[in-house]
């Protein structure tokens, strides 16, 4: 119970802290946001747990929060994250947390070696594709994001089931006050600064959340929607690892799946439906109620969607009507102009693609494809795909791999077993929205190749034993 309190202690004060930065923007008092941020930064250095805490409630700021970069002509060239300029200081603390450890640092496993390996390939075809997109500057700082992303999923791929666990829950915590603010963001209320000019081409962007009727928190609904998938599948993996407080978890979980539907995001609402089923499926293949779970598990969903429109069913309905809308104007009907632009350009570069970054120049106003595979094939061509796709497939070979070695209901099991779900989810959701430069698509790999890792790596020692 003291790590809870200890959870909720870091939220009271990072509040506290907040409300200090807010006041000094305000005011202009930059020395005081400097001192309140340096306070941070050596807190996370110094409290590796802390760091972690940091780092889930930060993994949601992408497109509406970081640093924008202007040209002369006032057009967007690409953001920094607020991600990058705090993985030095995660990196940090992860070593120093290392070297207090009593433990060395784990040697992957060969299958988690040569997953890292085949995106080091992919990394090393981004940094030639910079050589083929026209516009360099995007194309360096989108470089940039994967470098610092794939550096994040190797530190991340280390991690024990212990480590995990914590994090998991500190995803489910996060997912509860992402769930208020996603509320208040419905209600109509919002909270956001304009942005701040901090050189002549440089300006800070403050939107935390806008009072519309999509819950858009410190990123688009559709990022906003899928962090919220990952929030929620941690708190329903915590109610099942601890037996105590799962009802706790379980109502925790509920809340944050309601702050999936307030985004609206259609893909999103789909893809945890299928990712509910494969759950379910699997806890209850051997028991014989997976008819009667896929049916509770439609039921839930349903219900959950009816109570996130406002009791209104002819709304919900309308959303579903909308989205096989294939108009010019329609979002499907946008979405297959972006693809068939795309593949057209795919066929005048021979299957090089435009090189990374290179999607932007197709639509100024839609300056992504919304769609993970046609992402990477636009920019990195064929190469690119494949190594993509040979990423894509080695995770569901090992992550399938390794339910079936450990021990049905062991943490392990249950934590590949969750991220099975989870992976369902934003495996289809990315058939209609993100990109690989979503740093989603970097931190749940990350988590992915440590659950696999630690699974392997125990089948490995129970047959050393048996032997």
């Amino acid at each position: 119970m003291g790590h809870h309190f200890k959870y909720i202690n870091y939220l009271f004060l990072i509040s506290a802290l907040s409300l200090l930065i807010s006041w000094a923007w305000v005011s202009t008092s930059i020395i005081l946001t400097i001192l309140v941020i340096l306070i941070l930064a050596l807190w996370s250095i110094l409290d590796f747990t802390f760091a972690l805490f940091l780092l889930v409630g930060i993994a949601i700021c992408q497109g509406k929060v970081g640093i924008m970069f202007h040209t002369p002509a006032e057009v967007i060239i690409d953001d920094i994250y607020v991600l990058e300029i705090y993985f030095p200081v995660f990196l940090a603390s992860f070593l120093i947390n290392r070297l207090n450890a009593k433990s060395q640092l784990a040697v992957w496993h060969r299958y988690t070696t040569e997953n890292l390996v085949l995106y080091i390939f992919f990394i090393f075809w981004a940094l030639i594709g910079i050589f083929a997109a026209d516009w360099k500057v995007r194309a360096y700082i989108q470089t940039t994001h994967l470098i610092i992303f794939f550096s994040y999923l190797t530190v991340l791929s280390t991690f024990s089931t212990e480590k995990l666990i914590v994090f998991l829950r500190l995803f489910a915590l996060w997912g509860l006050v992402y769930f208020i603010l996603a509320f208040m963001s419905t209600s109509g209320l919002s909270f956001e600064f304009d942005n701040i000019k901090l050189a002549k081409w440089l300006s800070l962007k403050l939107i935390f959340f806008e009072g519309k009727k999509r819950a858009s928190l410190l990123s688009p609904p559709a990022i906003t929607a899928v962090f919220f998938g990952l929030c929620a599948w941690s708190a329903y993996l915590a109610g099942l690892l601890k037996q105590r407080r799962k009802y706790l978890y379980f109502v925790i979980a509920f809340f944050i799946t309601l702050g999936i539907f307030y985004t609206r995001t259609r893909s999103e609402m789909v893809a945890f439906l299928f990712a509910g089923f494969a759950f379910v499926a699997i806890l209850g293949w051997k028991k014989g109620y997976v008819v009667r779970g896929l049916t509770l598990c439609l039921i839930y969903v349903i219900c959950v969607w009816i109570i996130s429109s406002g009791l209104d069913l002819s709304r919900a309905l309308l959303r579903i009507k909308a989205s096989t809308d294939v108009g010019e104007t329609a979002s499907l009907g946008i979405r297959l102009g972006l693809w068939k632009d795309g593949l057209l350009n795919l066929g005048q570069t021979y299957g090089i693609g435009e090189g990374t970054g290179g999607f932007f120049k197709y639509k100024a106003q839609w300056p992504h494809a919304h769609n993970v595979y046609f992402s990477v094939l636009f920019d990195l061509g064929l190469i690119g795909s494949l190594l993509w796709v040979m990423i894509y497939l080695n995770l569901w070979r090992h992550l399938i791999y390794g339910i079936r070695l450990v021990p049905e209901k062991s943490d392990e099991w249950l934590i590949l077993v969750a991220f099975l779900a989870f992976f369902v989810e934003i495996s289809l959701t990315s058939l209609l929205q993100h990109e690989y430069t979503h740093f989603i698509w970097w931190l749940f790999p990350g988590l992915l190749l440590a659950a696999t890792n630690n699974a392997f790596k125990k089948h490995d020692l129970m047959r050393s034993y048996a032997q």
